[in-house]
């Protein structure tokens, strides 16, 4: 029994396909991290209908859910966890492993010493094979008797053919053969395959046959004699006078602006010369000092035309200005100082009487009163009103068949005994039949200067809380704007008397009149006793509001500025007039020309760059779409010298140069991983210098750096998580001081190094504060970095160490909201112009009174 056992054992360890052999285990697959082409999808673009709608491989549109904090209004990003990359798998298998026969033979032994002397015997068995199993023994396969008596098959998997590869024996089954790739990539080689020897590359091609050198400065390269030579010298003429063209082996066609004289053939201009690729001359001066003529230059002829229109009312010389009196003196327009009340003649016209205010006569005019800040110039209790005797104060409006505000006397008063009250005496409602509204406004009064104040009031409601009904509403009415307050929220208690506290410090400095407004939206369900309000209290600190960080300055939907601890409102972030973009176009970046004179904006879609000036219409725009000189796919950052334009040309993986007016000089890149190659490139940033272009290259996952002609110099990162690595890089910002800053979006941060790629620090909040997916950033000059955290639909301010100062935005399309902000700029003027990519424009923001 033990002698047959043993044998058994011995068969079966040297017998393919049994239960645990490693013969018959498919090798198990990799188990561990990404590698970088599989961790191309990590770099998802914001939603499809949105800013930046992904159009490769590498970018798969996101996952629309949206998440719990904000935002993404009907479309929203990916989830904010991106998975970790899984460990990498230990060397050692947790594969099972048969015995060997030795140790099963022990263990037979082992086995037949505790078995009873009369066991029945099983000598009659002698399995060469499991019955029916499929095995390799090599580039055999074989197949086993049903009775296990021995191989009924044997199949060579192996065609024997050195022309074919990947064939052979693997588990159970026979691999299938494919032909082998015998091109050697040298166009001048004659590639064959000898089915005993393989690839065979030693013969030539014919002569004359078409081949590339690898050199872009030639063309018709033809085989000679098995060699590629090279053939004339590339044409790089663009026909462009104001540019001298040559060729660089590395980069191609290069395109030098140069100052030539030229004709720019328009004969309303004079000295023309070329300058920045283009030939210009300056516009005649036609001007004779007339104010009843409009001068001009005739375009065919370049003489100067003076064409006299007199005017013939005092409505034709209106102006702009308010405190202008605009007449028509005979025939030509005269504009004398106004004597309305704000106006004035000259300094002392525009005293006000309030010692806290400074006093001046402004442009055109207009008087100009600046709050004095000051606890001097505070009073704790700036207004209080119990409605006790009336509302003389209030300026109401009309009742509207029966109903409006009025000044009601109730036993029921959050305090005293009368309130301020929306409804009809006579029926005790505010049911007219039809829908009404009204408002109360209060009086002037001046929100003390560089000090916290808080507005209170008491209320008690009795009105329809419905989305969109019965809207009751707080505002400060100033002379330029009203700011709401408060507006009774969903869910608000009725009938009982609830005291509502705002914080108004963003107004400081400011006069103004509080409205209370209520207004039905139809009138249906207006049989409620209507709004009462009462104990109506503005009151100040007479300091200011203490702080940290500049999020704790925010009130109102208004952002003041952390200065020595101290909020300042009259420093605060608030919006400017922006920039609306023709129908179809996305911005994906911007950037300001170093003298302010003008925005540079990438239109992803549009494949071009368009062109604003600091203000008005589109100077142009350049570019188009393919892949020639000149042209652009899916262009992203945008990078702006005084003489030079870069554009990362993500879609031709290549960074395109132009002159600012448009003109191309030449690209660098190309599509590859190799140094000086690049997959996807999403930023671009110069140095202070010029010297140095920096480029995110997303899908390599590294920053590459380059001269300012093109040429490879350096690279740093790779895929990972670590400090100096990478998740789909997507921006380059360049300090003044010459840091660079990436964003490195899928990890969730923005990592600084120095320009030889050494690592200094990472801006990378965490909880609820953390970036998401931060896809622009951008230096001021002192080095506060204001940073789009794209999926949040805000901008993040950092200082100089990465500690958060402020946020703003936030998910929409009116006032200061955003939709998957992408590229961001500071402008000359000390703001931001921000790739607003959602809402199809570029938003500004300022820094000053709200």
């Amino acid at each position: 029994m033990r002698r047959l056992a043993a044998a058994f054992v011995v068969v079966l360890a040297g017998c393919g396909g049994t239960p645990g052999d490693p013969a018959d285990v498919a090798p198990a697959e990799t188990t561990g991290g990404d590698t970088p082409a599989e961790v191309a999808t990590d770099a998802a673009e914001p939603g499809p209908d949105l800013p930046d709608p992904p159009t490769d491989s590498a970018e798969p549109t996101p996952d629309l859910a949206e998440p719990a904090d904000d935002v993404p209004d009907a479309d929203a990003p990916e989830s904010r966890d991106v998975p970790d990359s899984p460990d990498e798998p230990d060397a050692a298998s947790d594969e099972p492993v048969a015995p060997d026969a030795a140790d099963a033979a022990d263990a037979a032994d082992a086995a037949d010493a505790t078995e009873p002397s009369d066991a029945p015997a099983e000598a009659d068995v002698a399995w060469v094979c499991i019955p029916g199993a499929r095995s390799c023994d090599g580039s055999l396969l074989r197949t086993c008797a049903q009775d296990g008596s021995g191989f009924v098959s044997e199949v060579d998997c192996d065609d024997h053919d050195a022309c074919t590869t990947g064939d052979g024996c693997l588990g159970t089954k026979c691999l299938p053969a494919d032909p082998l790739d015998c091109d050697d990539d040298n166009a001048c080689t004659a590639d064959s395959c000898d089915p005993a020897l393989g690839c065979v590359n030693d013969g030539a091609a014919p002569d004359g046959q078409p081949c590339d050198d690898s050199d872009p400065c030639t063309a018709g390269d033809r085989c000679t004699g098995g060699k590629c030579l090279s053939g004339t010298a590339g044409g790089c003429d663009d026909g462009n006078a104001c540019t001298d063209d040559w060729c660089a082996s590395v980069i191609g066609c290069i395109h030098e602006p140069n100052a030539a004289p030229c004709d720019d053939g328009d004969p309303c201009t004079t000295g023309d010369a070329c300058g920045l690729g283009l030939c210009r001359g300056v516009p005649v001066d036609c001007a004779d000092q007339d104010p009843c003529t409009i001068d001009g230059c005739d375009p065919l002829t370049g003489g100067c035309v003076h064409a006299c229109v007199p005017c013939t009312s005092d409505e034709a010389c209106a102006d702009e200005w308010p405190c202008t009196d605009d007449r028509c003196v005979e025939g030509a327009c005269v504009h004398l100082p106004s004597e309305a009340d704000g106006c004035c003649d000259g300094p002392g016209g525009c005293e006000d009487l309030d010692p806290c205010t400074e006093d001046a006569c402004g442009a055109r005019g207009a008087c100009v009163h600046v709050a004095i800040p000051g606890p001097g110039c505070c009073v704790p209790a700036v207004f209080a009103e119990g409605f006790e005797t009336g509302a003389e104060a209030f300026a109401l409006d009309p009742p509207d068949g029966g109903v409006g505000w009025q000044v009601l006397a109730t036993p029921d008063a959050a305090s005293g005994t009368h309130a301020l009250w929306y409804g009809d005496p006579s029926d005790g409602d505010y049911d007219n039949g039809m829908a009404n509204a009204g408002a109360a406004i209060g009086p002037e009064v001046r929100i003390p200067a560089g000090a916290a104040t808080t507005l209170t009031f008491h209320t008690w409601q009795d009105v329809e809380d419905q989305p969109g009904h019965d809207r009751f509403t707080v505002r400060a009415v100033a002379a330029d704007r009203e700011f709401d307050l408060w507006t009774r929220p969903a869910g608000f208690p009725m009938r009982a008397w609830r005291k509502v506290e705002i914080e108004v410090s963003p107004l400081a400095g400011r006069k103004v009149r509080l409205k209370l407004a209520f207004a039905t939206a139809d009138a249906i369900g207006n049989g409620g006793a209507g709004v009462f309000v009462d104990d109506l209290r503005l009151d100040s600190t007479c300091e200011p509001r203490a702080c940290a960080v500049g999020l704790d300055c925010t009130a109102l939907g208004l952002h003041g500025w952390c200065q020595a601890g101290a909020c300042d409102y009259g420093q605060g972030i608030r919006l400017e007039a922006g920039i609306q973009l023709p129908i179809g176009a996305k911005p994906a970046a911007v950037a300001e020309s170093p003298d302010g004179a003008a925005l540079f904006v990438t239109d992803r879609p549009g494949a071009r760059v368009l062109v604003y000036p600091a203000g008005g219409q589109p100077l142009g725009a350049f570019g188009a779409a393919g892949a020639g000189e000149g042209k652009l796919s899916e262009p992203r950052a945008v990078a702006v010298t005084a003489d030079r334009v870069y554009v990362a040309d993500a879609g031709n993986h290549r960074v395109a140069v132009f002159t600012p007016p448009g003109v191309p000089l030449f690209s660098f890149g190309g599509e590859g991983s190799d140094p000086g190659r690049m997959l996807d490139p999403k930023g671009v940033g110069v140095s202070p210098d010029r010297q140095t272009v920096f480029v995110a290259d997303t899908s390599n996952h590294r920053v590459q750096a380059f001269g300012a002609a093109g040429g490879f110099s350096h690279a740093w990162g790779q895929y990972g998580k670590k400090d100096d690595e990478f998740r789909s890089p997507s921006c380059i910002a360049v300090a003044a001081t010459g840091e660079v800053a990436v964003c490195d979006t899928q990890n969730a941060r923005v990592t600084i190094f120095a320009p030889d790629g050494t690592f200094l620090r990472k801006v990378q909040p965490t909880g609820t504060l953390a970036l998401w997916n931060p896809y622009g950033a951008a230096f001021r000059w002192d080095g506060l970095l204001a940073v789009t955290d794209t999926y949040n639909h805000r901008v993040a301010l950092f200082d100089g160490q990465g500690v958060l100062l402020d946020r703003f935005g936030g998910s929409g399309e009116d006032g200061g909201a955003l939709a998957y902000p992408l590229g961001i700029a500071w402008t000359d003027a000390g703001g931001l112009a921000v790739a607003d990519s959602g809402n199809a424009r570029v938003a500004r923001f300022g820094f000053g009174s709200p």
